[in-house]
């Protein structure tokens, strides 16, 4: 190429770069957790507006996923509840988000989540998977997130900015029977886990036996047991999520409500 044609190539890829929209957000510690069978994965991550306008997010794409919702947890009556029952949380979609000039949008367990199904490969710990955020003015972001297991949550998404205090709760089966009582499980599963709490009747599929040594339907571990109270059985359940838990409260009720179960030899349950 004429050195007068290469010069004239650069000053317009210049000026196009300096024409380029300066970016109004950017997405800093992105992570995905492995999906289950029927728990889809979820995407955390937090958004930055570097603008000084709003900035109005209206999707979120996954690539591989053959759907993908931004959803945050809402206080839900159940069917059949007095007016003295507890609401279950339990999360609802959302159409947007907003982000006000120079603040950060955190999506993590307890408020707002990505929720991305029917994976095309399903991602397991150590993957990076891709994904799109959506703004009301036509701009994308593009960023990766680093998948991990429900377990390291927590860690990955603490601000290295805010102290960490230490956690309350050290996972017990007795621990776990005062997480039991506190949080509204007897609402539906009774108030010794035998499904029959007072609303236990009106929910279809009905509340888990804990006596019973059936399969957990997300798995039988502690700490599988502690990812389904996290998110919830989102695909023909009604149980809710408790996002709300630290992990190690939600393994302490892992840990009750498997102390629940009959010996083997004494389970009549088919």
């Amino acid at each position: 190429m004429p050195i007068l044609c290469r010069s004239a190539y650069l000053l317009a890829a210049l000026v196009m770069a300096s024409c380029a929209p300066a970016p109004t957000a950017q997405v800093e510690r992105a992570v995905m957790t492995t999906p289950t069978r029927t728990v889809p994965a979820s995407l955390f991550f937090t958004l930055r507006n570097v603008s000084t306008t709003p900035v109005i997010v209206t999707g979120v794409d996954v690539e591989g996923a053959g759907e993908s919702t931004m959803q945050t947890t809402a206080a839900h009556r159940m069917p059949g509840a007095t007016a003295t029952d507890e609401p279950m949380v339990m999360l609802m979609p959302v159409d947007s988000l907003v982000v006000s000039p120079g603040a950060t949008l955190h999506l993590a367990p307890g408020g707002y989540v990505v929720l991305a199904r029917r994976m095309q490969t399903v991602p397991v710990a150590g993957d990076t998977v891709v994904f799109t955020v959506r703004l009301a003015s036509g701009a994308t972001v593009r960023a990766a997130a680093r998948v991990l297991t429900y377990a390291e949550l927590e860690a990955a998404l603490r601000d290295p900015t805010v102290p960490r205090v230490d956690e309350l709760v050290v996972p017990s089966i007795a621990a776990g029977r005062d997480v039991y009582l506190s949080n509204g499980c007897a609402g539906c599963h009774g108030p010794d886990g035998h499904g029959d709490g007072p609303i236990a009747s009106s929910l279809m599929p009905p509340p888990r036996d804990f006596r019973s040594n059936s399969p957990f339907r997300n798995g039988s571990t502690v700490s599988d047991i502690a990812q389904t109270l996290a998110t919830g059985i989102p695909n023909g359940g009604q149980m809710p999520l408790f996002a709300h838990l630290a992990d190690a409260e939600r393994r302490a009720l892992a840990l009750y409500v498997l102390s629940l179960r009959r010996p083997l030899s004494e389970d009549t349950t088919p």
